[in-house]
C-alpha cells in the first residue's frame, strides 16, 4: 500500500478535505445535531484552541503531530455539522409552519422555471401570520418558494418580494423511491417551503438595488439575442449549456433524452463552461504581465481583478450551482497561486475548494450536486494519471479520442455509485455518447462566445447564429439516437450510503494504485479492488431480489396506484386513472419512478381498474407498458406480440361474467397471500357478485380506495365476510367506514392516513414504508 501512502502524504489538502467531508457524513450517522448547540460551540471553540496549540509547536513529536491534526480535523468536521443540522432544525420559522403567511424577503440567487411556475429561494425578513408576525433586519431563516402559473413573472436575482401563501415544513418521501424535498433542501440550509397559489398573491417585486437590475438586464439581453437569433429545441440547449437551466425551461421529453444517452451534464452549466470562459478571458491578457516591478504587481493585480470580475459575474447569473462554485473556488485559488508565484495542483486546489465550500456551508456536503461534481471531477484526473501516460505518444487524434474516453470513463466510474444510490440508474451508452458530443458542445460553447460578441452584425451575426443552431440541433440527433438503442439505460437496484461509500472507496483506491503505484503487485491489487466493487454491486442485487415478490401500495395524491414486483424485478401497475390529462400524467409519471428508482427494471403490464387513457397520454410518460389491461371491460390493448399476461395475474367473474376482481398470487417458502384489486365502476353491485374460490391456505388482502369504500359497504362488507378476506387496505385519502368497524375482530384493516406506502410479501403482514 506504498502508493496509498505516497497519494496522501502528497496531496495533503485532498487528504485533508477528504477526513472532514467523512466527519460530516459521520455527523448523521452519529446524530451529533442532537447535542446542545451551547455545547456544540463550546466543543468547537476548544477544538480551535488545541489545534492552534499543535500547530504552533507546542507537540514536538512529528508522528503525534500529524495524528493530532487529523483527529482534530475530524472533530471540527463532526462538532461543525452537528451544530448546523440542530440550528437548521431549530428555526424559529417553525412557528409559523402549516399556516397562511404574508412575507417579505430577497430573492437569493436566479429563479428557476417549471412547467407549472416559478421556484426561488428567499430570505425572509418579516413575516405574519393571523395569530403572530416576527421582522428583524438580519434575515429570519431561508425558504424554498413556490408561485404557480408564475414563469413571466418579472422577479430575479436580490430582488424584494413580497407575497402570500402557506407556510410548511418541507416534504419528506411517501413512497420508496420518491423526490425528497428535505433531502434536497437541507443542503442549502433550507427546511420550510411557502407556496404561493397564484400570481395574485405576489404583492410586490422589485429590484434590490443598482446591481440586480444590471444583473437582470445581463440574463434577459443574452436569453432575448439568442431568442431572437435561434429557434428551439435547439436554442433551449444552447441556452442550458451557456447561461444554465434557470434561464430556460426544458421540456421533460428533452431532458428524458439527453439523460438516457448520460448527457444530462450538456443541459447546465458546469466547470468546463467556468474554465473555458476562464481561459478566454485569460489569454486576452496574456502579454499583460511585468512581474519584477511594482508596476507590473499593481498590473498584475487588475489584471487578476477583472478575471475574478467576469468569472464571478458568470457564476452568478448562471445560478451559482455546487459544480459552478467549485469551479469558482478552483479558479480564485489558481489566480492567487499565479499571483503569489506558487505552483498549483491539481487534487490539492480540488481539496482546497472543497474545504472552503464546506467551512461556508456544512451541509453542502449532503448536496446531491456536491457529491456528484466532486466525484465526477476526483474521478476524471485520477483517470488522467493511470491511464494517459500510456496513450501521450500516440498520434493527435487517437490521444485525443482516448482522452475524452479516459476522462469520461473515470468520471463516471466514481460517479456510479452515487448514480445508484440516488437514481438506481446507469447509462452505459455515455462513454459512446460523450465521445461525440462533447467536442460539439465545446465548439458550441466557442461559437456562443463569438455568438454574444457579434450577433448584432447582420451577415457574420447570422453565420454565427446557423453554426451554434447547427450543433445544437446536431447535439439532440445524437442525443436521441443514443438514447433509443437498446440498454442505454439501465436500472438496477436500490443500495445505502453506507454501500455506495464503500463503492467510491473500492473506485478510488484501484484508481490510486493504478497511477501511483510502481510494482506489478499494485496492479494486481488494483484489479482486486475493481473485483471487490463488482462483488459488493451483484452481492446487493441479490439482496434485494431474494425480498421479492413484493406488492406495494403507493400513495398519491391524483388517483390510485399499487404494484405487484415479481421476483425478476419486473413491475404490473394497478392504477384508478382520474379524468384529466394532467392528472393521468401526473400520477403515472410518480407511480413509475417510485417503483424502478426501488429496483423494478420497468413496467411492462399496466392494468386500468377504473377511467380511460386520455388521448395523447403515451407519448408523455416516461414508460411505454407493452400490455394494457382494462378491467373495467374491453379487449387488451397489445403493444409487444410477444408480451403475454403475467402467470401470477388471475381475474375473478362476477356472476353475469363481467370481469369484477384482479387478483395476484404471490408465493414464497410455503408462505401464500392472494392481492386482490376490485374494478371500481359500480363498484357495489360488482363486489356483492364476486364469489372467490374457497381458501386453500393463502392469506387473502382486499386492496380498495378509502373514499370508493364509503360508496360501497354494504356491498364490501358482504364481499369480505362471503370471500374470507382477510385484510384489507383502504388505500389513499379515505379512512376504514364505520359500517365495517363491526368486522375488525376478524378482519384486519389498513389505511394510509399517515400519507405513506403500505407494501407486503407473501408472508401477508402489511408493513408502513
Amino acid at each position: 500500500m506504498g502508493a496509498l501512502r505516497e497519494f496522501f502524504g502528497k496531496y495533503i489538502y485532498f487528504t485533508i478535505f477528504a477526513v472532514y467531508l467523512l466527519s460530516i457524513y459521520a455527523a448523521r450517522a452519529l446524530h451529533t445535531s442532537a447535542l446542545p448547540p451551547g455545547f456544540a460551540l463550546a466543543a468547537l471553540a476548544g477544538l480551535l484552541f488545541v489545534f492552534a496549540m499543535v500547530v504552533s509547536g507546542l507537540v514536538k513529536n512529528t508522528r503525534t503531530r500529524i495524528i493530532a491534526y487529523f483527529v482534530l480535523v475530524a472533530l471540527s468536521g463532526l462538532m461543525y455539522a452537528g451544530y448546523s443540522q440542530r440550528m437548521l432544525s431549530s428555526s424559529v420559522l417553525d412557528a409559523f409552519a402549516g399556516k397562511d403567511v404574508d412575507v417579505v424577503g430577497k430573492v437569493s440567487g436566479f429563479p428557476r422555471l417549471s412547467e407549472n411556475g416559478m421556484s426561488l429561494f428567499l430570505d425572509i425578513y418579516k413575516i405574519k401570520s393571523a395569530e403572530l408576525a416576527l421582522e428583524d433586519k438580519r434575515p429570519l431563516g431561508r425558504v424554498f418558494v413556490f408561485i404557480r402559473g408564475g414563469r413571466d413573472l418579472p422577479i430575479s436575482y436580490l430582488y424584494t418580494l413580497e407575497a402570500g401563501g402557506q407556510l410548511s415544513i418541507a416534504r419528506e418521501p411517501r413512497n420508496r423511491g420518491d423526490f425528497s424535498m428535505q433531502e434536497y433542501l437541507m443542503p442549502f440550509g433550507v427546511r420550510h417551503e411557502l407556496v404561493i397559489p397564484t400570481v395574485a398573491f405576489v404583492n410586490r417585486a422589485e429590484p434590490g438595488g443598482e446591481l440586480s437590475k444590471r444583473l437582470l438586464r445581463l440574463k434577459r439581453k443574452l436569453v432575448e439575442s439568442a431568442e431572437a437569433m435561434l429557434k428551439p429545441p435547439g436554442r433551449d440547449i444552447f441556452l442550458g449549456l451557456v447561461i444554465g437551466d434557470s434561464a430556460i425551461y426544458f421540456p421533460q421529453e428533452l431532458k428524458d433524452t439527453f439523460r438516457v444517452a448520460g448527457l444530462t451534464h450538456l443541459l447546465v452549466v458546469s466547470g468546463s463552461q467556468v474554465s473555458l470562459l476562464f481561459l478566454l478571458v485569460s489569454l486576452l491578457f496574456l502579454r499583460v504581465e511585468q512581474p519584477l516591478s511594482v508596476w507590473g504587481r499593481a498590473l498584475n493585480l487588475f489584471k487578476y481583478s477583472a478575471i475574478f470580475g467576469v468569472i464571478l459575474t458568470y457564476a452568478v447569473i448562471t445560478g451559482y450551482e455546487p459544480s459552478i462554485r467549485r469551479a469558482f473556488v478552483v479558479i480564485i485559488l489558481v489566480l492567487l497561486a499565479h499571483y503569489l508565484y506558487y505552483e498549483a495542483d491539481s487534487l490539492n486546489v480540488l481539496g482546497q475548494a472543497g474545504l472552503i465550500l464546506l467551512a461556508m456551508h456544512p451541509l453542502e456536503a449532503y448536496s446531491v450536486s456536491f457529491q456528484l461534481t466532486f466525484s465526477a471531477t476526483i474521478g476524471l484526473i485520477l483517470a488522467f494519471k493511470a491511464f494517459y501516460p500510456h496513450v501521450a505518444g500516440m498520434h493527435w487524434l487517437p490521444r485525443w479520442a482516448l482522452g475524452i474516453l479516459i476522462g469520461t470513463g473515470g468520471a463516471q466510474l466514481m460517479v456510479f455509485p452515487l448514480l445508484l444510490r440516488y437514481f438506481n440508474q446507469f447509462t452505459p451508452m455515455g462513454l459512446v455518447s460523450n465521445l461525440v458530443a462533447i467536442p460539439i458542445a465545446s465548439c458550441t460553447l466557442l461559437l456562443g462566445v463569438a455568438f454574444y460578441a457579434l450577433w448584432w452584425v447582420p451577415v457574420l451575426g447570422g453565420f454565427i447564429a446557423w453554426g451554434v443552431q447547427n450543433l445544437c440541433d446536431g447535439m439532440l440527433l445524437w442525443a436521441r439516437l443514443v438514447s433509443s438503442l437498446p440498454g442505454a439505460s439501465i436500472y438496477l437496484v436500490p443500495i445505502s450510503s453506507l454501500t455506495a461509500l464503500a463503492l467510491i472507496a473500492l473506485v478510488f483506491t484501484g484508481f490510486v494504485l493504478m497511477g501511483w503505484g510502481t510494482a506489478r503487485r499494485d496492479r494486481i491489487l488494483s484489479l482486486a479492488f475493481a473485483c471487490a466493487a463488482l462483488l459488493v454491486v451483484t452481492s446487493s442485487a441479490r439482496t434485494f431480489t431474494t425480498q421479492l415478490p413484493r406488492y406495494r401500495v403507493l400513495y398519491t395524491s391524483s388517483g390510485a396506484a399499487s404494484a405487484y414486483i415479481a421476483p425478476d424485478r419486473s413491475a404490473v401497475m394497478f392504477v384508478s386513472l382520474p379524468p384529466s390529462l394532467d392528472r393521468q400524467k401526473s400520477l403515472l409519471t410518480t407511480a413509475y419512478w417510485a417503483l424502478v428508482r426501488n429496483g423494478a427494471r420497468g413496467v411492462p403490464v399496466l392494468a386500468i381498474v377504473v377511467g380511460e387513457p386520455v388521448n395523447g397520454l403515451w407519448e408523455k410518460l416516461p414508460f411505454k407498458p407493452e400490455l394494457v389491461l382494462p378491467a373495467s371491460g374491453g379487449e387488451l390493448a397489445l403493444r409487444n406480440a410477444s408480451c403475454e399476461i403475467p402467470r401470477q395475474l388471475c381475474g375473478y367473474a362476477t356472476a353475469d361474467g363481467a370481469l369484477g376482481m384482479l387478483g395476484v398470487w404471490m408465493h414464497k417458502n410455503g408462505n401464500k397471500t392472494l392481492a386482490l384489486i376490485p374494478a371500481l365502476d359500480e363498484l357495489g353491485a360488482r363486489l356483492d357478485n364476486v364469489q372467490l374460490p374457497a381458501p386453500q391456505g393463502e392469506r387473502r388482502i382486499l386492496i380498495i380506495p378509502g373514499r370508493d369504500a364509503t360508496s360501497a359497504v354494504s356491498g364490501l362488507k358482504g364481499c369480505i365476510e362471503r370471500n374470507a378476506i382477510d385484510a384489507v387496505v383502504m388505500q389513499g385519502r379515505g379512512e376504514v367506514p364505520e359500517g365495517l368497524l363491526m368486522l375488525a375482530d376478524k378482519v384486519e384493516f389498513y389505511s394510509q392516513a399517515a400519507k405513506r406506502e403500505l407494501w407486503f410479501a407473501a408472508d401477508g403482514a402489511v408493513r408502513e414504508y
